[in-house]
């Protein structure tokens, strides 16, 4: 294998959002970490397959090699996700420090504590997440050696976890990750953001309009192309109650703030 990525679960009955609220931490903290949870049942033999890959990794990383992480879910009705991983991965007793807890989505302590039989075998730190198909997620393929676990695994999701795997398809899936400078192209903003241009077509906001139309700007700046609306609405000031409000009777609405990838994300419409 001449590259090692890493390939996981996510379990979407822990945290419903779990997209949503490590894309909110990329977005003011410029880095996450992913936690892999494993409960009692989950055999203890397999919790830490990704161990002796670990400095292989880290050597891989510091020669300048692009590293990711491929996450399915137990539910099929999700999507497949792609992050890249931007340090060192720890053991799950490494994460110390209020640096580090910081960049660590509050969920994982709310269910940690609540449901003794979870532990986090191991944190991913992360500098971008992004949703890709199923046609690039399936190019990330397992080892030989680790295939003959699928049909013991079906209920963990057909594998122990989380496993090495090799990629092949890095310039189809470079189009799904860090396309924001593309952006000045076709957008261009006034300092405070209440006049902006899209595709040559001005627009004029008011100040809650301009504010949301800059915190989705500076996040697709930055590489994350859609934002959960619980977060935007707790970032202005004052803090609005209901996202149809800021847009409200508004042709900018439908000119420059789009849908996300589902009812409660949304993006620059570029």
């Amino acid at each position: 294998m001449s590259m090692i990525h890493i390939k996981t679960i996510w379990h979407p009955k822990l945290e419903e959002k779990t997209l949503e609220v490590h894309r909110d931490k990329l977005v003011t903290k410029k880095k996450v970490y992913w936690g892999v949870i494993h409960d009692d049942e989950y055999p203890k033999g397999y919790r830490n397959l990704l161990d002796e890959h670990l400095s292989a990794l880290r050597d891989q990383m510091k020669g300048g090699t692009a590293t990711y992480v491929f996450i399915a879910t137990l539910d099929p009705d999700k999507d497949y996700l792609v992050g890249v991983v931007a340090g060192d991965v720890l053991k799950g007793n490494e994460l110390e420090g209020g640096a580090n807890n910081d960049l660590v989505p509050p969920y994982y302590r709310r269910e940690l504590t609540k449901k003794k039989e979870l532990s986090v075998s191991y944190w991913i730190p992360l500098s971008d997440l992004q949703e890709v198909t199923h046609g690039i997620y399936k190019q990330a393929r397992l080892p030989e050696e680790y295939r003959k676990y699928d049909r013991r695994f079906r209920k963990y999701g057909g594998r122990p976890y989380p496993t090495i795997c090799d990629f092949t398809a890095e310039a189809e899936l470079r189009k799904f990750l860090k396309s924001a400078p593309e952006i000045d192209k076709v957008f261009s903003p006034s300092v405070d953001f209440r006049t902006v241009t899209l595709h040559k077509r001005e627009y004029t906001l008011t100040d809650r309009q301009a504010e949301t139309v800059r915190i989705l700007y500076d996040a697709y700046k930055e590489g994350t192309r859609e934002l959960s609306k619980k977060y935007i609405l707790k970032e202005l000031k004052p803090e609005t109650s209901k996202f149809r409000d800021i847009f409200q009777k508004s042709e900018a609405a439908h000119n420059l703030v789009a849908g996300g990838s589902n009812n409660r994300m949304c993006r620059l419409n570029v």
